[in-house]
């Protein structure tokens, strides 16, 4: 996985080497790919704005989005922390379609088996995707899967 900083070098080169400046990002497309491609710190460039992006450093930036069973993410209808949500989704390109569709094959197994879990096995699967497994990594797009299991149970 690539390495970012959360705010570019370009604007805060004093932070260059800054570790808490600096994420793991998700691979975000080639610079040659086509523009609609490219997401994430590919499609984000310089851009850096501390009210309009969801830092994924805020422990509760999950909260600001709304996760279709689709695939999509979509900001909440909150006027401020939305406004953040809606500019963060545009800035590294969120919905494009090899995102949702990641997403979506993310979320087909939960979706799958909604109408057929009692809320108790639904909540320890809330449980399990909410922490880290014994290599202290996450599963991917756990936000999005917990958030519509919490939306069934």
């Amino acid at each position: 996985w690539p390495i970012e900083h959360l705010k570019p070098q370009a604007m805060f080169p004093e932070l260059i080497f800054d570790y808490g400046n600096l994420l793991a990002s998700c691979p975000g497309g080639e610079k040659d790919s086509p523009p609609r491609s490219l997401h994430c710190d590919k499609k984000r460039g310089n851009w850096y704005h501390a009210e309009l992006m969801v830092s994924p450093l805020n422990p509760y930036c999950e909260e600001h989005f709304v996760f279709g069973s689709d695939g999509t993410i979509e900001p909440i209808e909150d006027p401020f922390r939305g406004t953040a949500a809606r500019e963060t989704i545009s800035r590294l390109g969120l919905n494009i379609a090899k995102i949702t569709d990641d997403r979506a094959r993310a979320l087909l197994p939960i979706i799958d088996i909604l109408n057929s879990t009692s809320d108790e096995e639904k909540r320890a699967l809330i449980e399990r995707y909410s922490r880290p497994d014994g290599n202290g990594r996450l599963t991917p797009f756990c936000f999005a899967l917990v958030q519509v299991l919490k939306r069934y149970t």
